[in-house]
């Protein structure tokens, strides 16, 4: 299943979870209403004398039974029914409506930050939170996702994670402080793979959805539940007893809709842990890892529980279960059991847990590495220490050695068309792809030390867009002293002679790695940062690609995020609807081959033969950079599984000619940022 499958599945999952909820609601609120009208009926008396008028006037004494005359009267009256769904259906709706507007309003970061979580900022000085920093850097490189906002929930020592977000590009990973003292490198690589792989398959949306589903049939048994817990805290108050049973009593009556909120969290969640346990194992190359991590939280003295209601409400968006062993654990019932799990992974565990996990210490070679003194991580944790790390590594020691060692292929992101061996026609590519070299030159590992916060990620944006032009250079010089810090200022004048030379496919990897960063700023100030770019972009007149391209990949993902422009929401299914946009990017990807010596019509209906149906190949080139932009906008409001279809034919009409060019790149990049979808990482052709 590919990256697109994924998604469509994920968009089934959303309708699915809406019905769950509607019929969840009417079958709540039906039941509780039987329930309150069985409630009743205890409180009438077993027997009672009737004198009933006969049609001679006489009058006739009869026994009756009030409670089944209050059940038959009561159950099926409508206007008794319709009170009850207007309380308990408002409460259920109520309750989960405003708990998906608080989730909306607050953001990605501000629902991490209630979970407990603490923003990390790369350069911080502590060594595992730089090591945690890495080990995410690295799965979005691979991955070709951006790099989502990282957050610690401190003064946790269970081991537990989760991701929270609204697509790819507007994510966040939250770690306890006990994942990175007790876990080794590669179990932290297997927690935050499982994470990556709910991001990258787009369960975080749904999760999000699922806080206000559960958080409205669960309202009546939270409530309870809370009353419950205050009758055994150490602080008395008048009338405790009788809250206590109160609390019973809301207990039952909320009951139901704990139940079916269980049905929806079974329906909706659990097959999904073990997919991305598997997704997790796909990143890493490593089953061992995630294993790892589940035995140590088996771990009686571990676990995996953050005393922390917010925590609980989001319980099914974590990697294990948030509560303590016991009555709470088996009630919400969020996760498949630790041992299937376990076993799922590593076949030959037999079900005995460590009876301690120590702090694991960090060695001083690693210490070193993170801190920058090395290029990569030992042999034993192959992955790179960063993605500009990542880059080097691939150049001086082998690309496919650094392939070897990094986590998907583009089967698992795209599916087997874009395998380098796949052929449109004969099923396999008699002749191998030449890839333009400066696509796969090295990046200066120096930058790692400048991309630690929003400081650097500004100066590199500003490098990346300085002017060749000496006079044009100069005037933007000058503006960014009367806009800008000292510092921002000082750290362009140390990077500025590094990132010059690099090729625009570099420049757009540091762009990738500096968005997260940019993050940190507050609306005001990002709007002044937005505002600068756009400048630079315009400084000497013209619109090029690298400017479009950088535009389309960062500023749409930072603007989603500080909402300055909705969500992309899916409108179109069918190919008919696109067909124009569909015209006229194949024509922009098949002109800009031309020039690299490809023949642009053959090029245009290699990708258009993807549909099935006759798209005709304009004769002539009268296409723009904004004519581009309007049809990557319609596009974008494509299904998944349609967006996997046009990013299918864009890719075809690129590999036509067998070889790659930096302008062919930059635009491929573009539409794939523009559908959501990871950006192409040529080293799987380079071989």
């Amino acid at each position: 299943m590919d990256f697109f499958e994924r998604q469509e599945r994920a968009r089934g999952l959303s309708a699915r979870l809406t019905l769950l909820f509607i019929l969840s609601v009417v079958a709540t609120v039906v039941t509780t209403h039987v329930f309150v009208v069985a409630l009743g009926a205890l409180f009438q008396p077993e027997e009672a004398t009737v004198y009933s008028e006969q049609s001679d006037g006489q009058l006739q004494l009869s026994v009756v039974n009030p409670q089944e005359l209050f059940i038959e009267n009561s159950v099926c009256n409508p206007v008794f029914l319709f009170v009850d769904f207007l309380i308990f259906g408002g409460i259920i709706l109520g309750a989960a409506f405003w708990r998906l507007r608080k989730s909306r309003s607050l953001g990605v970061s501000g629902v991490a930050k209630t979970l407990g979580g603490v923003p990390l900022i790369r350069g911080s000085g502590d060594i595992r939170l730089q090591r945690l920093y890495n080990v995410v850097e690295e799965m979005a490189i691979a991955s070709g996702t951006p790099v989502p906002e990282i957050f610690v929930i401190k003064g946790v020592q269970g081991i537990n994670a989760c991701a929270v977000g609204y697509a790819p590009d507007a994510s966040a990973i939250c770690v306890t402080e006990g994942a990175l003292e007790r876990l080794t490198r590669e179990e932290l690589q297997g927690i935050v793979g499982h994470e990556f792989s709910h991001i990258v398959n787009n369960d975080t949306p749904i999760n999000m959805r699922l806080i206000g589903v559960l958080f409205g049939l669960e309202f009546l048994t939270l409530i309870a539940c809370w009353m419950i817990r205050s009758f055994f805290s150490k602080y008395w108050f008048l009338g405790k007893i009788l809250f206590f049973f109160a609390g019973i009593g809301l207990f039952c009556i909320g009951f139901v809709g704990l139940f079916f909120g269980n049905v929806i969290r079974v329906a909706i969640s659990r097959q999904r842990e073990y997919l991305a346990d598997a997704t997790a194992v796909q990143f890493t190359r490593n089953p061992f890892g995630i294993a790892g991590a589940l035995k140590k939280i088996g771990c009686v003295k571990v676990g995996s529980a953050i005393d922390s209601s917010a925590c609980e409400q989001a319980s099914h968006m974590f990697f294990v279960p948030v509560f303590e062993s016991g009555f709470f654990q088996r009630l919400y019932r969020t996760h498949p059991p630790l041992v299937k799990r376990i076993k799922a992974l590593d076949p030959t565990f037999d079900g005995a847990f460590p009876e301690r996990v120590p702090t694991v210490p960090i060695s001083e070679e690693e210490e070193r590495r993170l801190a920058g003194l090395g290029v990569c991580m030992a042999a034993s944790e192959s992955a790179p220490s960063s993605a500009f790390s990542l880059k080097s590594v691939a150049s001086e020691n082998g690309l496919a050695a650094s392939n070897a060692s990094l986590n998907v292929d583009v089967a698992t992101i795209y599916g087997d068309w874009a395998l380098p061996e796949f052929d449109s026609v004969i099923g396999e590519r008699p002749r191998g792809i030449r890839i333009t070299p400066r696509l796969l030159e090295p990046i200066p590992t120096v930058l790692d030390d400048v991309l630690v916060d929003a400081v650097g990620a500004r100066a590199a944006f500003y490098a990346v867009l300085f002017s060749r032009d000496e006079r044009v250079r100069a005037s933007q010089i000058a503006f960014l002293r009367r806009v800008e810090s000292e510092n921002v200022l000082q750290t362009l004048d140390r990077i500025v002679s590094l990132i010059e030379p690099l090729p625009e496919t570099a420049r757009l990897l540091i762009v990738r790695v500096a968005t997260p960063l940019i993050k940190a700023l507050s609306l005001d100030v990002y709007k002044l940062f937005r505002k600068i770019i756009v400048d630079f972009c315009a400084a000497d007149g013209r619109f090029d690609l690298f400017e479009y391209t950088l535009q389309t990949i960062a500023l749409r993902e930072l603007d989603v995020f500080y909402r300055l422009i909705p969500p992309v929401v899916a409108r179109y299914s069918q190919f008919r609807s696109v067909a124009n946009s569909v015209q006229t990017a194949l024509a922009c990807l098949a002109y800009e081959g031309e020039e690299n010596g490809g023949d642009a019509e053959k090029a245009f209906l290699a990708g258009s033969a993807v549909f099935n149906c006759s798209v005709p190949f304009p004769k002539t080139r009268d296409y723009s950079l904004e004519s581009f932009t309007l049809a990557l906008n319609d596009l974008a409001q494509a299904t998944p599984l349609l967006k996997k279809t046009i990013l299918e034919a864009c890719w075809r009409c690129v590999l036509y000619d067998g070889s790659v060019n930096e302008r062919e790149s930059a635009l491929l990049s573009a539409v794939a940022a523009a559908l959501g979808a990871p950006a192409p990482v040529w080293r799987e052709w380079s071989n």
